[in-house]
C-alpha cells in the first residue's frame, strides 16, 4: 500500500506540524513536534510524532525516519518538495496496524 505525503504545515503552537498523508486510499493526520535536546552538552533537534504516528509506523521504521527527516528538513526552513511518495506498507505490515485491521 502506498504511502504518499500531501503536506507539512505549522500549528499555531510553536515547533508543531500537521503532516498530512495518503495511506493507500485513506487520508490520515499527524502531529509531530519538534524539540531540541542536549546530548554530550551538544543541542540537537528531534522530531517526535504523536502517538498515533507511532502505533501507525511502529512496523516500519524505514518509513518514520523518512518522515522525521522531512519534518526536521521543513522546520529548519529547506524545501521540501510536496506532494511525494516515500514508500509503501507491505500486507504483513498492513495486517499489524490497528487503524487497518478489521474489527
Amino acid at each position: 500500500m502506498n504511502v504518499k505525503v500531501i503536506s507539512i504545515k505549522p500549528t499555531n503552537e510553536s515547533k508543531k506540524f500537521l503532516l498530512e498523508m495518503l495511506i493507500g486510499k485513506d487520508s490520515h493526520q499527524f502531529l509531530m513536534t519538534a524539540v531540541t535536546d542536549t546530548i554530550a552538552g551538544e543541542k540537537i533537534q528531534v522530531i517526535k510524532g504523536d502517538k498515533s504516528f507511532g502505533q501507525t509506523f511502529r512496523f516500519n521504521q524505514e518509513l518514520a525516519v523518512k518522515l522525521y527527516k522531512m519534518v526536521s528538513e521543513f522546520n529548519r526552513g529547506q524545501f521540501v518538495k510536496l506532494p511525494v511518495e516515500i514508500g509503501d506498507f507491505s500486507k504483513n505490515e498492513i495486517e499489524r496496524v490497528s487503524f487497518m485491521t478489521k474489527v
